[in-house]
């Protein structure tokens, strides 16, 4: 199982794939209802988007929105295809 987080002209997006196939390629901003105003910084070292898997199917997604100057979190079954806590925003 591997993860590939990535933003694409402002939208955030998050690709869960195994040796075999394709999972899930999520669109974040849709998930979250979030705009596509953010932008990377040139030579900026903290990624705008992290990832990683917890236990039973599940991930862990922090996305920070440049534009509005807050980071969102939750949790998300790639199983059941949808969110398994609240969308966390500091």
């Amino acid at each position: 199982m591997y993860l590939c987080p990535y933003l694409n002209n402002g939208v955030f997006n998050l690709l869960i794939f195994d040796k075999d196939k394709i999972l899930n390629n999520l669109n974040i901003n849709d998930l979250i209802g979030i705009d596509d105003k953010t932008r990377p910084n040139d030579n900026f070292p903290d990624p705008f988007m992290n990832s990683c898997f917890i236990d039973r199917g599940k991930v862990f997604i922090n996305v920070f929105h440049s534009k509005l100057l807050c980071m969102y979190h939750f949790t998300y079954s790639y199983f059941d295809s949808k969110i398994t806590s609240s969308v966390v925003t500091t």
